[in-house]
C-alpha cells in the first residue's frame, strides 16, 4: 500500500483479487504505459475532427463532446 503512493506503478490485487499474478502484471503494464503517456496524445478540437473526416470522404458526419473528450461517427465513403 505504501508503493503505491510512491510508484507510478499501477495495481489491481485489492480490486481484482480475481486476477492470477500474469493478469496483474499484464494490467498493470498496461495501464501504467497508458497513465504516463498523455502527454503525447494529440487532443483535437470538434472542427478538427469533423474537417478531417469531410476531407476523408465520409458521410453521415456526427461529432460530439463526450465523456472521453470528443466523440465521433460517420459512414465510409
Amino acid at each position: 500500500m505504501l508503493l503505491n503512493r510512491i510508484s507510478p506503478v499501477i495495481s489491481y490485487y485489492r480490486v481484482f483479487p480475481q486476477l492470477n499474478d500474469q493478469q496483474q502484471t499484464e494490467w498493470a503494464l498496461l495501464d501504467t504505459h497508458d497513465s504516463l503517456t498523455d502527454w503525447h496524445k494529440k487532443f483535437r478540437s470538434k472542427k478538427q475532427i469533423k474537417k478531417i473526416l469531410t476531407a476523408l470522404g465520409a458521410t453521415d458526419i456526427w461529432c460530439e463532446h463526450g465523456g472521453n473528450g470528443v466523440e465521433a461517427n460517420c459512414k465510409k465513403a
